[in-house]
């Protein structure tokens, strides 16, 4: 117990003072708008749908000046705001345990200026300056657009205004390009978890986060957002036959070979039902369909039942190695492209794991199934 104690003694303060974090504010404020005893807010928010209030800190404010020093559990993307008389003036801050920040916030113009040593911090003005370039760049094909209407000039206006409706596609670029090469930084979940759908490439940037980030209530909160995208999108029964041509799929075996998938491929196979399941070696919901998949083939495969692995991986090595190391029993084949392949394109596949079921004349009878007794029911007729 006395060890115990001397320890807290020794260790506690530095633990302690890991998670403090300290914000001094400076107004310039020369026509003397914002009165002493005003009120600066900081506020953290759970990450769920409301958005509720997490924690609300304040500092008072005197001599134009003001102070939070505070402790945090974790970083936090959080709103920094102020109400003077009937304006209102607000922020967005990372708040980061240790970190200290220098804001100055000039009322002539109300423009804040922040220094600070929170890497995260500076890597959310990285993302807002992006944003703020991307939007001047979409105003500025507005003005284009509007002056080939005026001069009546339809076909350079019709392709003004796709350079206009390519602005979400610039912003998910901008979210894509900062996370990928930030895995270890919690700005990475926070802008992803802005995102209504997930695609191969963004599902493969979270399975990269480190598992610090992924265990923060930004990067637990982006996790729940691709589960639920990819829950939306996989149909828990499907009973009815849909006869569907099959688009054919080129890839090469783990030992170099080419193999092509259509329909005269599953016709000579003999097998009644065949599902091709898409997968990647990053995907970890992948790997847990595939261990569950596992059993069920060995159970049912006297019933000529098969499986096809097609792999979205566009790092082959990789590839091989997640297939060696948990030595699956199919065919397996990737054209290595990733995201890029047309695979996903050919099938529209936004997320995986993903699955289509073939009959013996080749033909795709369903997609997606994630109850494989809905399969073990097709093989029993």
């Amino acid at each position: 117990m006395k060890l115990i104690f001397a320890f807290l003694i020794i260790f506690l303060p530095k633990i302690l003072y890991a998670q403090i974090f300290e914000i001094n504010i400076k107004i310039i404020d020369p026509e003397n708008k914002i009165l002493d005893n005003s009120n600066w807010v900081l506020k953290t928010f759970n990450r769920t749908v409301g958005q509720e209030v997490k924690h609300i800190y304040n500092a008072t404010i005197e001599n134009k000046q003001a102070r939070f020093k505070d402790t945090i559990g974790e970083s936090e993307v959080a709103m920094l705001s102020l109400e003077f008389g009937s304006q209102f003036l607000s922020y967005k801050i990372v708040i980061d345990p240790h970190a200290k920040y220098e804001i100055t916030l000039d009322m002539s113009n109300k423009k804040f200026n922040i220094t600070s040593n929170s890497i995260s911090d500076h890597l959310l003005r990285y993302f807002f300056e992006g944003l703020d370039s991307l939007n001047k760049l979409k105003d500025d094909r507005i003005v284009l657009h509007k002056k080939f209407i005026a001069a009546n000039e339809s076909i350079l206006a019709d392709s003004a205004l796709k350079l206009v409706d390519h602005f979400k596609i610039d912003i998910r670029n901008l979210r894509k390009s900062i996370a990928s090469k930030n895995p270890d930084n919690i700005i990475s979940a926070y802008i992803l978890t802005k995102n209504f759908d997930y695609d191969l490439e963004e599902q493969k940037i979270y399975e990269n986060l480190t598992d610090e980030i992924k265990s923060t209530s930004y990067g637990i909160a982006l996790k729940e957002s691709i589960d639920g995208y990819v829950r939306n999108l996989k149909p828990e029964k499907q009973t009815e036959i849909s006869n569907q041509d099959l688009i054919p799929i080129l890839g090469n075996t783990l030992s170099g070979d080419k193999i092509l998938l259509n329909e005269e491929y599953f016709k000579k196979s003999n097998n009644k039902l065949t599902l091709v399941e898409f997968w990647a070696s990053w995907c970890a919901p992948c790997k847990e369909s595939l261990k569950e998949l596992y059993s069920f083939y060995y159970l049912n495969k006297s019933k000529n039942f098969n499986v096809v692995l097609v792999s979205l991986d566009e790092d082959m090595a990789s590839w091989k190695k997640a297939s060696l190391a948990e030595n699956y029993p199919w065919l397996n084949i990737s054209d290595g492209k990733g995201h890029l392949s047309v695979i996903p394109k050919n099938y529209k596949i936004n997320a995986i794991p993903a699955n289509i079921l073939v009959d013996d004349k080749g033909k795709i009878i369903s997609r997606n199934i994630t109850d494989l007794d809905l399969i073990k029911q097709l093989l029993d007729k």
